[in-house]
């Protein structure tokens, strides 16, 4: 079973218990579950291929969880990027690992040109909280994939 798979489970298990508790607010699972399922139907609207790796670049907040269930349920590679490392270092492991998709918080805002600019396989941005010049509004992302279709990339 993958990831998204054992969150399907609770979803279906308890829909209306919190799936996260923070100060930015509270999602239930069934909140989360619909959630995931319009990041994945955004990433497929803009050719988001399975295995594609996708970095979330932000603090441990409600955002970046959802985009990671999102990128999961596309079948995205997540590759973990640690956001009180240096920029540099940062930049390092995503060409290592040849990112293509990046979530970013607004934080990162003022870093988001150099990060395209020595990123050679970034595609696409996507502000996780805020507008910022370079991205794409998470809303713009989430309406763009409103009609789209997910495929089943799940084990036979």
């Amino acid at each position: 079973m993958r990831v998204i798979d054992y969150f399907d489970r609770g979803a279906r298990m308890e829909p209306d218990r919190w799936y996260t508790v923070t100060d930015g607010g509270n999602i239930t699972y069934a909140q989360a579950q619909e959630q995931s399922w319009q990041i994945a139907q955004g990433l497929y609207a803009r050719g988001f291929r399975v295995g594609d790796r996708v970095g979330v670049l932000g603090p441990n907040a409600n955002e970046s969880l959802m985009a990671m269930l999102g990128l999961w349920r596309a079948g995205g590679a997540w590759s973990p990027l640690n956001p009180l490392n240096a920029l540099s270092a940062t930049i390092d492991f995503m060409n290592e690992v040849g990112i293509t998709w990046l979530f970013l918080h607004s934080h990162f805002a003022g870093d988001v040109d150099r990060i395209r600019a020595e990123v050679g396989s970034l595609e696409h941005v996507v502000c996780l909280d805020a507008p910022f010049p370079g991205g794409q509004s998470f809303e713009e992302f989430i309406a763009a994939g409103a009609e789209t279709d997910v495929p089943d990339w799940s084990d036979p």
